[in-house]
């Protein structure tokens, strides 16, 4: 990766991508009844603390594998009998990876 004909990292895309943070896996909970249980389930069942939004319901998991958590997590859902409103697994972008390695936004001015 250049920054103004300086290299400042080396590595295939997936390399430079997992320096900047690994997987998000975002669950949203369908109802309206008291999260505490699922995300409790749900971080056991990852091994990772969750960030939750109440308002939208949602319990988000950063993981360095998130294939297998996703998969952990359907499990947990399925023994919860809970089946989600949404189920979302999110890589870092190169983007993503351009900012935090270089403090920039990437656009030539």
């Amino acid at each position: 990766m250049l920054d103004h004909g300086k290299v400042v990292a080396n590595g295939s895309p997936a390399q430079l991508k997992r320096q900047v943070g690994g997987d998000r896996v975002t669950v949203t909970l369908p109802g309206r009844e008291a999260l505490d249980e699922p995300v409790r389930r749900l971080s056991e069942a990852v091994g990772e603390p969750a960030v939750v939004d109440a308002e939208a319901r949602t319990v988000t998991f950063e993981v360095g594998a998130g294939v297998v958590a996703l998969a952990d997590i359907v499990r947990a859902l399925d023994q919860l009998g809970i089946t989600p409103e949404d189920l979302v697994l999110r890589r870092p972008t190169l983007d993503e990876a351009f900012l935090a390695l270089t403090g920039k936004d990437g656009v030539a001015r």
